[in-house]
């Protein structure tokens, strides 16, 4: 990938950069949603492709099952995460809170699938197998 920078675009592309963007988001803020936003939506493409083709499923040409390109693509989600947590935009004890919440709404909606509560925080990598 290229990058441009700033001083070797002319002078009518400057102005461009010189003018701060509606969101007021900081070019670093920006990037980080832009990377969650893409992160998430990889993991979107691998759900739907378990739903096409089967959890156990492979890529034709690479081999990798569907279930494993699940995993390192929440991986990579929690990967964004971070670097959303590093520019201030995530706190976790909000994002706990939610997601408390969240399973305890939970059952009532599920028609199948059971909420596990005794998981190990994800944030602490001690606790997960590798």
């Amino acid at each position: 990938m290229t990058t441009v920078h700033k001083e070797t675009l002319p002078a009518e592309k400057k102005l461009l950069y010189s003018v701060p963007h509606f969101s007021q988001l900081t070019p670093e803020e920006a990037e980080a949603l832009a990377l969650i936003a893409e992160e998430c939506s990889e993991v979107i493409q691998a759900i739907t492709k378990i739903q096409r083709h089967a959890l156990w499923s492979e890529h034709p040409e690479s081999h990798i099952p569907n279930w494993r390109t699940l995993q390192r693509e929440v991986g990579d989600v929690m990967a964004a995460f971070r670097v959303g947590e590093g520019q201030r935009l995530i706190e976790w004890a909000n994002v706990v809170q939610a997601r408390d919440e969240k399973l305890r709404t939970l059952p009532k909606y599920l028609h199948h699938a059971k909420v596990v509560r005794e998981l190990p925080d994800y944030r602490d990598d001690s606790q997960v197998d590798t």
